[in-house]
Parts: structure tokens; C-alpha cells; sequence
């Protein structure tokens, strides 16, 4: 039980920090004149994309450290990452609303792409 959560937790961690660094590095290049303006649509993508991409490394962490059942792991990483998108979405009010939305649709499709990619290697192994 406790590897389980920590599978799930280790995922979103994996993924939390990714986007830690892409938001620190964007915001060395990029500051927005006024406080809260919304970013150009290239930066708005790119954060996207960058999303995905560490989405689908959560994913491949989470079924890599279970031990068994690794896609009931990785839904679970899905499903808790639903819920800290809907916690966050006041956040994103200065955000076009399809930003969430996409928010929503992306990272537990890519948590499920990593999730299959960490099954398809244990199996290899």
C-alpha cells in the first residue's frame, strides 16, 4: 500500500518538477509588463507541449516503481492529477478558457502514454 502511494506521489513529483523548471526558465526569458497579462500563444504552447511531455514522464515513473497492477498506478496518478487541475483552475483566470480545458485533456493522456511506455519496458525486461 504505502508503494503504491508513493508510485502515484513519485509520478506527480517527477512531473511537478519538470514544470517547475520550464515555468522558471520561461520566467528568466519572458516577464510580462503587466502583472497577470497572459502570455503570447507561442509561450501559452510551449507550456502545453513542455506539460505533455512531463505528464507522460510521471506516467513512465509511476508504472516503473509499482510493482504490480502498474495501470491501476498510473490511473490513479491520472486521476489525482484531475483533481489538482480543478483545485488550480482559479489560477488560470487570466487565461483564455481553453488553456484548463486543454489542461484537463493533456496531462492524464500523457500520464497514460508514459504509464504505457513503463509497462511496455518491464515487459521487455
Amino acid at each position: 500500500m504505502v508503494r503504491s502511494v508513493l508510485a502515484v506521489l513519485t509520478g506527480y513529483l517527477a512531473m511537478s518538477f519538470l514544470v517547475l523548471i520550464l515555468f522558471a526558465t520561461i520566467g528568466s526569458f519572458w516577464s510580462a509588463e503587466v502583472p497577470g497579462a497572459m502570455p503570447p500563444p507561442p509561450v501559452i504552447l510551449l507550456i502545453l507541449t513542455f506539460g505533455f511531455v512531463a505528464a507522460i514522464v510521471g506516467g513512465f515513473v509511476t508504472a516503473s516503481i509499482a510493482r504490480h497492477a502498474e495501470a491501476k498506478h498510473v490511473l490513479g496518478l491520472m486521476g489525482f492529477m484531475l483533481v489538482m487541475a480543478l483545485v488550480s483552475m482559479r489560477q488560470y483566470s487570466s487565461l483564455p478558457m481553453w488553456y484548463p480545458i486543454t489542461l484537463l485533456a493533456l496531462g492524464p493522456l500523457g500520464a497514460w502514454l508514459g504509464g504505457r511506455l513503463g509497462i511496455a519496458r518491464k515487459l521487455a525486461l
